[in-house]
């Protein structure tokens, strides 16, 4: 407990703008949640679309490859009823499946349009075909006739999922921070009391009320 008495010869100090103080407390506490919450929504959009595109082409060399061995012997045979079978049934859960032999003559199926530079790719990557992006993954085909077998999964499942939990972390970061705003409220009242208390003491000393000793509690 600290007392202030009219007798004191020392002047008071200027007065301070309390609601200014929690005004700023309040306004501080907002741009940390905010750029907390940016990075936060950033760092798992990343992560997550990442994780879904790696899964993603992990499935494609996984069918790529087993349907280059599948392929093989019908390729070897000239059974192009059986060829073309085999890839129109993949064809039905995938981008695209294609089967580039060495003369060109590509064999296809598939939800998405082949890209013009399928025929000239043997490695992984991600392309886009049209409005769609899709990870091309290819496999080599055994025998004279060879080749490669090209496998393409959308991307758009993944880039869906990922907007989908991205819009959810945001709603809850965002009704966090409403939460966190009336919380910080009621604190910055409660820590700025002791400070207004003060200054009242201080104004009515400048004030020449020499009759009465201004008590202010203080909270250690």
């Amino acid at each position: 407990e600290v007392a202030i008495r009219a007798s004191d010869t020392s002047p008071p100090e200027a007065p301070v703008n309390i609601s200014g103080l929690r005004v700023k407390i309040i306004v501080g506490f907002c741009v940390l949640m905010t750029a907390g919450a940016a990075v936060s929504v950033a760092v798992v959009d990343s992560t997550l679309h990442q994780t879904l595109t790696e899964s993603l082409e992990e499935r494609a060399t996984f069918l790529a490859t087993t349907l280059a061995r599948q392929l093989s012997g019908p390729v070897e045979q000239g059974d192009w009823e059986r060829v073309d079978y085999l890839i129109e049934a993949e064809g039905e859960h995938t981008a695209w499946v294609a089967w580039v032999p060495p003369d060109g003559r590509v064999r296809h199926a598939g939800s998405v349009e082949l890209p013009p530079d399928l025929t000239e790719r043997t490695d992984h990557r991600i392309v886009t075909a049209g409005d769609t992006m899709v990870v091309d993954v290819s496999a080599p085909l055994g025998g004279p006739r060879g080749g490669l077998v090209h496998v393409g999964m959308s991307l758009e499942p993944a880039i869906m999922a990922s907007r989908a939990v991205v819009r959810s972390a945001f709603l809850t970061t965002l009704v966090a921070m409403v939460l966190g705003v009336l919380a910080i409220g009621l604190f910055a009242t409660f820590l700025t009391r002791p400070i207004r208390r003060l200054t009242e003491a201080a104004r009515r000393l400048g004030r020449g009320e020499a009759s009465q000793t201004t008590r202010a509690l203080v909270p250690i």
